[in-house]
């Protein structure tokens, strides 16, 4: 059903945002070195940053678990469930084959993702959304 209401997708999007973006910070005050790819048969260019945790492994866990919470009541959400963790798992293998991170620091940032985005939701959805005048319940 398409709506006018701006704050799911705020919700949606706020969420995800608020779970990545504090994981570049940690990546700088981890500083964990990336694999060795001068040993592989295909080797990339070096990457510059640090390699824990995974951006792009942090960024789809929390893509997923937003979606999942925003289709939690559809008949939808069973799909995205089973969609995300394929997801999941295909950019967890994905960052660990092309050793652009350690399957650890891969997994590891899964469960950042798990552990920080119901946190975020919880402080971000019920707590500073309905604060804003044009983002309270019964707006829309």
């Amino acid at each position: 059903m398409a709506t006018r209401d701006l704050r799911p997708a705020l919700a949606f999007g706020g969420t995800i945002a608020i779970t990545w973006v504090p994981s570049a910070i940690v990546k700088e005050i981890v500083h964990r070195a990336r694999p060795d790819v001068a040993v592989l048969p295909h080797p990339f260019p070096v990457q510059p940053d640090p390699g824990y945790p995974s951006g792009h492994t942090v960024y789809i866990t929390a893509f997923v678990v937003a979606l999942i919470w925003l289709l939690r009541e559809t008949r939808w959400h069973r799909l995205a469930l089973t969609l995300g963790v394929v997801a999941i798992v295909i950019v967890f293998f994905a960052v660990s084959i092309d050793a652009v991170h350690y399957p650890t620091d891969a997994a590891a940032s899964i469960l950042w993702a798990l552990a920080v985005a119901p946190g975020v939701r919880v402080v971000w959805v019920d707590w500073l959304m309905p604060r804003v005048p044009f983002l309270r319940p019964g707006r829309g």
